[in-house]
């Protein structure tokens, strides 16, 4: 059975996602796949004005500016506990269209006082929003239409950038102005950007570390015949109790393989030519194959144990994951499951 699924997967390979850097105090995940809510259920769901449309794993902002209220925009809650003088901001965004000037918005912090940010300018090069309308581009830029992974810190005035897990910006930029305002928006109010695409996986923390590796688990896609993989804790060095849990609708037979790789795949590879229709592939299976993760004849849920050894060349690993099951009449694969080893 392991040859027949490693067969299914073996060239889904297309886009690579090196290893990446964040976490640490999480405030808030927004993984938006489903619902605007929480995970942490800590703060409040998100809001949505104008043409802003999801969650249909992630939401969609249209681009069109207005007063605040009127055009398109999605902001959160004010975020209870942040840290001002130090915080990471972590955001998954696939970007529509670029207008011509600096003002192409991903996530900025307050609707009022725009103390930090992540956008991109005209060019489509990444770079970082500081005290209302001061910029900071790298010279990476992004492709438009593909998703990409931003990660911001922020420690006592300095600040790192990061694009699919790569350091492209350092600098000092100095004490924020913030008003104590702690919403985050896909609204530049400054100039009157507004995002165009699409965003999920917002995680808010505070204590960025700037430089360092630290865990994170993100989930991308969407699985076939039901079938969801999602981890199970941060998969920090030491972490003997991280696992990956597995569900799927009934009835299923009672046990799902999970293979993993080194590269994430978004968009998915069709598996329509090898008997999976609506089925996609999301991982490369270049660490192999491993279970079976034993599910619940009642409710068609199990968990296969992952412990993440205490050996510090495996902070800043990316691996990649995807669960497959077997359905009555088909096989069934799940949506892709990223981590990122870390502290």
């Amino acid at each position: 059975m392991k040859s027949q699924v490693a067969t299914l997967f073996a060239s889904a390979a297309l886009l690579a996602f090196s290893a990446s850097s964040v976490s640490a105090q999480i405030l808030a995940s927004y993984p938006l796949s489903n619902d605007l809510l929480d995970a942490t259920g800590t703060n409040g769901p998100v809001f949505l004005y104008g043409s802003t449309t999801g969650p249909a794993n992630g939401v969609c902002v249209g681009g069109t500016w207005g007063v605040p209220g009127s055009g398109d925009e999605l902001y959160t809650p004010t975020i209870a506990g942040f840290d001002e003088f130090d915080f990471r901001l972590d955001v998954d965004f696939n970007v529509t269209a670029l207008n011509s000037s600096s003002s192409n918005p991903i996530l900025v912090g307050s609707r009022g006082w725009r103390f930090i940010g992540i956008g991109i300018d005209g060019n489509g090069n990444v770079g970082i929003l500081h005290n209302n309308s001061n910029w900071l581009f790298s010279t990476t830029a992004i492709n438009v239409g593909e998703w990409h992974w931003a990660t911001l810190k922020y420690d006592n005035g300095n600040v790192e950038l990061l694009l699919n897990g790569a350091s492209i910006l350092t600098a000092n930029v100095g004490p924020l102005s913030t008003n104590n305002d702690y919403r985050f928006t896909t609204s530049n109010w400054a100039n009157g950007g507004v995002l165009d695409g699409c965003v999920r996986n917002i995680v808010i923390a505070n204590d960025a570390t700037i430089g360092a590796s630290t865990a994170r688990a993100a989930d991308y896609g969407t699985g076939c015949g039901g079938l969801t993989l999602t981890a199970n804790g941060l998969p920090s060095l030491g972490n003997v109790t991280f696992a990956y849990d597995v569900e799927g609708p009934l009835p299923l037979l009672p046990f799902a393989y999970i293979g993993f790789g080194n590269t994430t795949i978004e968009p998915g590879v069709d598996l329509t030519p090898v008997g999976m229709p609506g089925c996609l592939a999301y991982t490369d299976l270049g660490a192999g194959i491993t279970g079976p993760a034993t599910l619940s004849a009642t409710t068609g849920a199990g968990s296969l144990p992952f412990p993440i050894p205490n050996t510090a060349a495996l902070a800043g690993a990316l691996l990649s994951a995807q669960a497959i099951g077997f359905l009555p009449t088909q096989l069934a694969s799940s949506n892709g499951t990223r981590i990122y080893v870390g502290n």
